[in-house]
């Protein structure tokens, strides 16, 4: 199992058959450093990562694919918008956090 640190995520990289004999404890490091789990097959790869670390990505995503918005994280001086101190103050501020009724 190759482990490789890339920013603040946590990539592991196992192969199937490795992933199979440990299961249950590799599942539970990604989980525990919302990690992302590359696992290796035929040549072929497939991402598992923490549902609160692919919650963040969708969010990234949103913001960085809507202009407006991200022109205001950017560019914060030109906009009157509001600096954030991290990623999760600015998602919390714009509603990405707020429970879905």
């Amino acid at each position: 199992m190759e482990v490789v640190r890339d920013f603040i995520l946590i990539m592991i990289n196992v192969c199937a058959s490795n992933l199979r004999k440990d299961f249950f404890n590799i599942i539970k490091r990604v989980n525990d450093f919302e990690s992302a789990l590359i696992v290796n097959r035929q040549g072929q790869n497939l991402v598992v990562m923490s549902e609160q670390e692919y919650n963040n990505l969708i969010a990234t995503l949103e913001i960085l694919s809507n202009p407006v918005e991200y022109d205001k994280i950017m560019h914060p001086d030109m906009t009157g918008a509001k600096e954030y101190d991290s990623v999760d103050e600015a998602l919390e501020d714009l509603g990405f956090y707020d429970e879905k009724v």
